[in-house]
């Protein structure tokens, strides 16, 4: 899972940030093929980009939609994918993996911006991220249910990113 997504953060947008992955709201997407087959090296994401866009049908709309990214939105979306499955468990848990790695996205395009933001301060990651990625975890390893791996693959994989230490 990639930490980090190609934004171009500088200047920092006071309004809006356009992120140009599509499998950011459709999890279809990231079935786009990822190498090229003349080189068999992985694309870029400005070449895998530029492929999902020549390969779009002739009647193909794009459309963007807005997504707000803040600690309240994180964690309410995270609150709301329990909800809807329940428990982890082995039967739900891909499912609930793939939501929670998609909010884990949203925090990393949050992080990058408010790094920014902040400014480096010798950390990195953001202030702000790391308190919402602290946040997700206490609420995972508080509700770690019984799938096989996840959420705490996820959790030890956050907790190095962000050297986060903490009691369970």
């Amino acid at each position: 899972m990639p930490l980090h997504h190609a934004l171009d953060v500088e200047p920092v947008s006071e309004k809006a940030l356009y992120v140009h992955e599509s499998d950011l709201a459709d999890p279809s997407q990231a079935d786009v093929p990822v190498a090229s087959k003349a080189q068999g090296k992985p694309l870029d994401r400005r070449e895998r980009l530029q492929l999902e866009l020549r390969s779009q049908p002739e009647d193909n709309v794009r459309v963007y939609i807005p997504l707000d990214i803040n600690e309240n939105a994180i964690l309410r979306r995270l609150h709301h994918i329990f909800w809807k499955y329940g428990e982890v468990s082995e039967a739900n848990e891909a499912p609930f993996c793939s939501e929670v790695e998609t909010l884990v996205s949203q925090v990393e395009i949050y992080d990058q911006v408010w790094f920014v933001r902040e400014g480096d301060s010798g950390n990195h990651h953001s202030g702000k991220a790391t308190a919402i990625v602290k946040e997700m975890c206490l609420w995972l390893v508080e509700h770690p249910g019984c799938g096989e791996r996840f959420p705490m693959d996820l959790v030890e994989e956050l907790r190095r990113e962000y050297q986060l230490c903490f009691d369970e």
